[in-house]
């Protein structure tokens, strides 16, 4: 018989499959994988999707890419904001930002044909080869599926996504789906 047991730690270095728990300064109760080791930290990824779902774009256009897009502007005011001072204080930029959208390719490796301008150098995370961690609800573990957003384009009116049964596909721009933000904390 195998067991798996997980243990709860106080430590500030951390290890992929780390799972962080802490509550957003509006009391909502957030739960962070860890998914990568890079030069500056570690790499998270929300588990689930924040429970206000967010259009990628005011309108169906994906005109400027994400580096234009609404969703942009409000992970890195809003969406931020809410982010207890513990964890911003440990956040370090993403090509530009505190808070980002996954790409395509790393949700779903190169398997994804409408993400093809995903830059070259991106690699599917390896938790993301189980589809359960492709899924997220809305809200933590809330009991409802959640389609969420990724940062890749699809097309001119189009943004890549995640269903809720964690497979790929695309949805118009301006429908309000899911926020499953990604972060990099440094390791002290």
């Amino acid at each position: 018989m195998k067991i798996k047991r997980t243990n709860e730690i106080e430590d500030n270095s951390f290890v992929i499959g780390d799972v962080i728990s802490f509550t957003l300064t509006d009391g909502e109760e957030v739960e962070a994988m860890a998914v990568e080791k890079t030069d500056q930290g570690t790499m998270f990824i929300l588990v689930d999707c924040l429970k206000q779902e967010c259009p990628w774009n005011k309108k169906d256009t994906t005109e400027g890419g994400y580096a234009a897009s609404y969703i942009r502007k409000m992970l890195n005011t809003k969406i931020l904001d809410r982010f207890p001072e513990e964890i911003r204080n440990r956040m370090v930029p993403i090509e530009g930002d505190l808070l980002s959208l996954p790409y395509a390719k790393e949700i779903f490796g190169d398997d994804v044909w409408f993400a093809a301008d995903d830059p070259e150098d991106i690699r599917q995370w390896d938790c993301m080869k189980e589809r359960r961690n492709r899924i997220a609800w809305r809200g933590c573990r809330s009991g409802e599926l959640e389609w969420y957003w990724l940062r890749s384009v699809a097309s001119a009116t189009n943004a890549c996504i995640v269903t809720h049964i964690g497979t790929a596909s695309y949805d118009g721009s301006s429908a309000a789906l899911g926020v499953r933000p990604r972060f990099l904390l440094a390791d002290l």
